[in-house]
């Protein structure tokens, strides 16, 4: 219940709060990127991810979304310094390899990454009001800001991993970190042109030959459901010993940055995304 209360006063924080842009703030697509913004490398999106689906085994898809609570450290990023329109985000991965590692541990490489963050002219809203399947639909159907893919490179074991993920088992409990790479998809013709236009640096080095990409993703999630409406729906069980496939079981943080790393603000974002592979640790586990 208090992580509840805390996630829906970030929601109500990022909609209330408003601060004056400076004089040479730099504004791309509706949004002010501050000073810093003066090199996209400083880039730094900070997220709270409201739900993630649960995977168990390779080749299985997982979704994430959430709302982007700062960018460059400032709560309140829209054009005109208020906290008057919001950024959100959908993303999509898949499990490519997993590997008990031992210990509790265990290890996945993931790949087909994509992330596309939506723009909407309103004040963040209260994504715990409904449930996942309906945030997913009000979220799809903003539009759409810019697009990222999975941008190979970051396993020296696997070539074609985009992303990557470690999780610990303890007791009934399961933690996760993971990083990965993405790059502007321009080629979509999707997003807004000038924000993609702006964010595709290639400063961040790959493995094995491949391109530069644009935006390095690092995430901490653990299973824990915080939308009410997902446990009273078909969406979720307790999701500690009743998972099926597509729960929305998890929870966490996770950060876009560009190649130079930004101080996080103050307040918390909560959730994270890709990492709902590892889940599948636990459900051995006991069956062991």
């Amino acid at each position: 219940m208090r992580l509840l209360k805390k996630i829906a006063g970030v929601a109500a924080t990022v909609a209330l709060v408003g601060m004056a842009a400076p004089a040479s703030a730099i504004v791309v697509g509706g949004i002010d990127f501050g000073v810093l913004g003066a090199n996209p490398i400083n880039t730094h999106l900070e997220t709270a991810t409201l739900a993630q689906t649960y995977i168990d085994g390779v080749g299985q898809a997982a979704t994430a979304y959430g709302l982007i609570t700062s960018v460059n450290g400032d709560l309140s990023y829209c054009a005109d310094g208020s906290s008057n329109c919001a950024l959100y985000y959908i993303t999509h991965t898949t499990t490519r390899t997993f590997t008990p590692i031992g210990g509790g541990l265990s290890y996945a490489s993931l790949g087909g990454t994509t992330i596309n963050v939506y723009y909407s002219s309103s004040a963040a809203g209260n994504l715990l009001n409904q449930n996942s399947t309906s945030n997913l639909a009000f979220i799809s159907g903003l539009t759409q800001w810019a697009t990222f893919s999975g941008a190979a490179g970051v396993d020296t074991i696997d070539p074609g991993a985009d992303q990557n993920a470690t999780g610990l088992l303890t007791g009934q409990s399961l933690s996760a970190t993971g990083s990965g790479l993405v790059s502007v998809n321009s080629a979509d013709g999707i997003g807004d042109a000038a924000v993609e236009a702006y964010l595709d640096t290639n400063s961040i080095a790959a493995f094995g030959g491949n391109p530069n990409a644009d935006i390095a993703v690092t995430t901490s999630s653990n299973d824990v459901v915080l939308n009410p409406f997902d446990l009273a729906g078909p969406e979720a069980d307790s999701c500690r010993g009743a998972q099926q496939v597509g729960d929305f079981c998890f929870a966490g943080t996770a950060d876009l940055r560009g190649a130079t790393a930004v101080p996080e603000p103050s307040s918390l974002a909560l959730l994270g995304l890709g990492l709902g592979g590892l889940a599948f640790y636990r459900r051995k586990a006991r069956r062991a």
